[in-house]
């Protein structure tokens, strides 16, 4: 991981995952400890100066009230420092990889099930949504067209990867629930910020879920509405909730990521995934040498910044590819990671070091996780594939001659007590 510089910074991120992972619970209380929290989708118009100190302008407050219990009390804040934290379920935070980001993440089995229960349940079921691609246009527009528990890995992998070039903290729900005042400390040192554990103790005694649970039906209660911010936030909700058959949702990309952030793997009767992790080079040598000469090309292109000329090398090698399966995917998979890339950074920051580390990374998971349906849907659809559901025009579950037991690399990120995740 890339160490932060001295000093408190100017500005900083706070970034989780779409899904009840809990990270309104840190913003409390960091706002609770007079550090300006700004939520990237107001940030324009956030905060406003009055005699009083910093008010959160009627569009802001009318939202956030329904996440963060300090605002059923208090509407205006005097923060101590510059600083100014923005947090939201962001990617393109890794656009400006000097700024200091701390990665709030909670297991995926509780975090997905949250955000089911809060949004979903009575319109589908679990097992349905587990399986649902989706899309997230107001977070990472265009980005992943995947089922839950891989949109969840993908997201995390990301940060864990750009976290070789740009100063990254991991906090994990969990260890909030178990130590709130170290890990609290972790993060305000993280931040260059100090505080006593007077005022850090007060902060927690702000945050409570019992708090914010009481705000959340007291503003239902005022408005007549419905908005489950404050279920349950409990630690291993999954065991109680979750049949085999969902549980095996989480196999394959999803139990890589976990396992890379320090959760264990799942249980052993966990049904058996529907495909392995694959070297990248077992794809690329079974792919023609036409195609493994395009992506080499390709990839010199997209370091060089010229992205159109990227893309139109490796949609010629898919159609090039024709019924090799191999050939087909492999530029398929590079094709998808260099859109995905393209949708996260701008134009001007696609040869910045972050850029090129995701583009790298992402490809490297699409050929890891080929044989996978979920990843095999997504590939065909880059390539206009006429039936993104065929059967046919797939890989079957062991094709490859060779597997491997390990996982595809990821740097690994510090955790608020100094620990590298398993």
């Amino acid at each position: 991981m890339t160490a932060p510089p001295a000093g408190v910074p100017r500005r900083a991120q706070l970034v989780s995952a779409p899904f009840g992972s809990g990270v309104a619970w840190l913003v409390n209380v960091l706002l609770e400890l007079d550090v300006r929290m700004t939520h990237h989708g107001f940030q324009q118009d956030h905060w406003l100066d009055t005699e009083s100190g910093e008010e959160l302008r009627p569009e802001a407050f009318a939202h956030l009230r329904w996440h963060l219990p300090s605002l059923l009390e208090r509407r205006s804040f005097t923060f101590l420092e510059e600083l100014e934290v923005l947090w939201e379920h962001r990617l393109s935070f890794a656009r400006s990889p000097a700024r200091r980001t701390i990665l709030f993440t909670r297991d995926p089995r509780d975090a997905v099930y949250s955000l089911y229960r809060r949004n979903y349940e009575g319109k589908l079921t679990f097992r349905r949504y587990l399986e649902r691609p989706d899309v997230w246009p107001d977070h990472f527009p265009g980005l992943f067209g995947l089922p839950p528990a891989e949109t969840w890995a993908l997201f995390h992998l990301f940060w864990l990867a750009v976290s070789e070039v740009s100063p990254v903290l991991l906090v994990r729900f969990e260890d909030m629930r178990a130590d709130a005042l170290g890990q609290v400390r972790g993060v305000l040192e993280f931040l260059g910020l100090e505080r006593d554990d007077a005022a850090i103790e007060r902060a927690l005694a702000a945050s409570t879920f019992e708090r914010a649970r009481a705000g959340m039906e007291q503003l239902e209660e005022e408005t007549g509405g419905t908005f489950r911010t404050a279920r349950a936030g409990k630690v291993g909700e999954w065991e109680e909730a979750f049949a085999p058959e969902e549980l095996a949702a989480f196999r394959g990309l999803a139990e890589v990521a976990m396992v890379e952030l320090g959760y264990p793997e799942l249980p052993e009767e966990t049904p058996p995934p529907t495909s392995g992790i694959w070297q990248q080079d077992d794809l690329l040598e079974r792919a023609l040498p036409a195609t493994r000469a395009a992506l080499k090309l390709a990839r010199q292109h997209y370091a060089e910044g010229d992205a159109a000329r990227a893309e139109g090398i490796l949609r010629a090698s898919v159609d090039h590819a024709g019924s090799e399966l191999h050939s087909r995917f492999a530029a398929a998979g590079m094709l998808v990671a260099l859109r995905w890339t393209e949708s996260v950074f701008s134009a001007t920051r696609r040869v910045s070091r972050p850029a090129q580390i995701a583009f790298d990374h992402w490809t490297l998971l699409m050929h890891s996780f080929v044989e996978a349906p979920e990843i095999q849907r997504v590939l065909l659809g880059a390539t206009d594939s006429e039936d993104p559901h065929s059967t046919e025009a797939a890989f079957r579950p062991g094709m490859y001659a060779r597997t491997r037991t390990s996982k595809p690399a990821t740097p690994a990120v510090a955790t608020t007590d100094g620990r590298q995740p398993a």
